[in-house]
């Protein structure tokens, strides 16, 4: 069975298998999950649908687009290149990966050979995680890219499945709902639910484990959906229960205040003083 290095972490399974599962059976070839920033996308990508990928013997490339915002096909090009490659040459060879190629131009031939490749080396089971994709429709300049993309995508269809990532309600609509646009219809959205209670009651049973007392998962899960259901929220907030031996509405205050310092939330959202 696998094991999560992250104690912390509350896997997703279910969706991930259901995800797998339209792959296989040919029902689909490519997904979109979306949720606001801070729901987990990511972390759930990295420590469950990767991992799933890989034991059941697909060949991953993952391209985070926001790694480098104003070169998108760059940022597909050096992930199907580490795929195919492996993580040592995109090392090796950053500087010159880095710079601009033909197909920041629009010839799209450099990427047609990684598709190509990368579907051949895949045999069928090639899965292309694009993290952030609505980043595609925010700049007119991305239009002749994004539709190259689409067609590289239709044309290894079937043998290369593709997962999308965002964030962006309207990004998500002009790529995928927008007629006009080359995605339109192209991906099939799946739900991606909140952690429930379970959630609470996972840390609070590891914070049992480490300090040998009873968490109040009640109040936890409160504050938790207090907060807009935040997976991040809830574990710096028993983090900081058991490096500070402090409640969780105590410890609240502290991790609010440190999220909206850092940036990650914009307008605190007030908590019913119910307890």
């Amino acid at each position: 069975m696998r094991k999560n290095k992250d104690h912390l972490y509350f896997p997703r399974s279910a969706l991930g298998e259901r995800i797998f599962k339209t792959f296989e059976i040919g029902f689909l070839s490519a997904v979109t999950i979306f949720a606001p920033l801070r729901k987990g996308k990511t972390t759930f990508v990295i420590h469950d649908l990767i991992p799933m990928a890989k034991e059941r013997g697909f060949l991953v490339a993952t391209a985070d687009l926001w790694l480098d915002r104003d070169h998108p096909e760059q940022v597909i090009a050096k992930a199907l290149k580490e795929a195919i490659h492996g993580s040592g040459f995109v090392r090796r060879n950053w500087m010159r990966l880095s710079r601009p190629s033909p197909l920041v131009k629009g010839s799209g031939f450099e990427l047609l050979e990684l598709f190509e490749r990368f579907r051949h080396l895949g045999k069928g089971r090639a899965l292309l995680v694009i993290d952030e994709v609505p980043h595609l429709s925010s700049r007119n300049e991305f239009e002749s890219f994004t539709a190259t993309l689409r067609a590289l995508l239709q044309r290894v269809q079937g043998d290369v499945f593709v997962v999308f990532t965002g964030s962006s309600q309207d990004g998500l609509a002009r790529m995928f709902r927008n007629s006009k646009a080359p995605f339109y219809q192209f991906s099939s959205v799946v739900p991606f639910p909140d952690l429930d209670l379970e959630l609470a009651q996972h840390l609070g049973n590891i914070y049992h484990e480490v300090t040998g007392r009873e968490s109040d998962v009640t109040k936890a899960f409160e504050l938790y959906v207090a907060r807009g259901m935040m997976p991040m929220y809830l574990r710096e907030l028993y983090k900081i229960c058991v490096d500070q031996n402090l409640s969780a509405i105590d410890a609240d205050k502290i991790v609010w205040s440190q999220m909206l310092i850092e940036g990650q939330l914009e307008i605190p959202i007030p908590v019913q003083s119910t307890y």
